[in-house]
């Protein structure tokens, strides 16, 4: 049976024309991982006792961890019958004393120190990746592109230190704020957003952002998304962001804090505690982060072309 390709892609767009904001933010593989890092995973030492990622790591380089981290305790990446706490596609290197509650994947080398303990049946595995770091980075910095697109829902007021962030009552509120104003910021105020609204938070402009200090306990972590599209560099100092990060550009650089959510960066090189999000913010609580369903829609659209494709 022959398919005009054309006419296939039409349906499928025509079919989201009614059900815009109807579909999740899709991060992919990474939406497995705590933190998932194109290149290098770097832990520098903490100040005080170990720290953690309460949720699996990758990286498509190299992953280092300074200091006694633990790693997976709450959540791992599961993949063909195996649940992973760490995957890198470079080498290994933890030379001092630590926990990992699952297998991991080393591309390359490891080098562990003899206070590095597996649980959950884990140790170090080879062979095929479990993980395709390119096409993840292709895909991500794409999504990240695209939903820097979406138009303001609301409105946004620069108030001193604080971001008023005035929404329209919807199931989605998307805030597109300035990026140099987030530096000097160190709070957030929410007016007209729904008990179960779900957040996307463009930072535009070009350049590396600072958050110092900045209370963002109000967000819901599991409902919010801060898209960093155009970010090189993103430093976090006593500062627990209460939302997800895609930065798929940025180096992250930080130190004492966490962040609760999950993050999509470049590179990481932070002292930062790494929590799995939750429904503790004051905005709303539990699902996804919605998006236009033309996002998904060609996606679904250019597979069922490469099917065509191949027949």
């Amino acid at each position: 049976m022959r398919f005009n390709k054309r006419w296939l892609l039409a349906c499928l767009l025509a079919t989201s024309a009614g059900g815009a904001h109807a579909l999740a933010v899709d991060l992919g593989v990474a939406g497995q991982f705590n933190a998932f890092v194109f290149n290098d995973f770097t832990t520098t030492a903490p100040y005080g006792a170990g720290t953690d990622a309460q949720g699996a790591v990758a990286a498509g380089g190299n992953l280092t961890l300074n200091g006694p981290w633990s790693v997976g305790l709450k959540d791992t990446f599961s993949s063909g019958g195996k649940e992973y706490a760490v995957v890198t596609g470079g080498s290994l290197n933890w030379n001092t004393s630590g926990t990992l509650y699952g297998n991991a994947y080393v591309g390359g080398g490891s080098s562990l120190g003899g206070g590095v303990t597996f649980l959950n049946g884990g140790q170090v595995l080879n062979g095929s990746s479990p993980v395709n770091f390119a096409q993840a980075q292709t895909y991500l910095t794409n999504l990240s592109t695209s939903v820097a697109g979406w138009a303001n829902t609301g409105s946004v007021a620069y108030n001193g230190s604080g971001i008023q962030l005035t929404g329209s009552g919807g199931a989605l509120e998307v805030f597109n704020i300035d990026g140099s104003k987030l530096g000097p910021a160190d709070h957030f105020v929410l007016s007209g957003v729904g008990s179960s609204a779900q957040i996307v938070i463009n930072v535009l402009g070009s350049g590396s952002y600072t958050l110092d200090n900045m209370d963002s306990s109000l967000f819901d972590s599991s409902r919010t998304l801060f898209n960093f599209v155009d970010a090189v560099g993103l430093y976090m100092t006593g500062t627990s962001p209460h939302f997800s990060i895609l930065a798929p550009d940025a180096t992250i650089t930080g130190q004492w804090g966490h962040v609760e959510g999950t993050v999509v960066a470049k590179n990481w090189n932070a002292q930062t505690q790494l929590n799995m999000p939750s429904s503790s913010g004051g905005s709303s609580s539990g699902g996804q982060i919605p998006a236009p369903a033309p996002l998904l829609l060609i996606g679904a659209a250019l597979s069922a072309m490469a099917l065509v494709r191949r027949r």
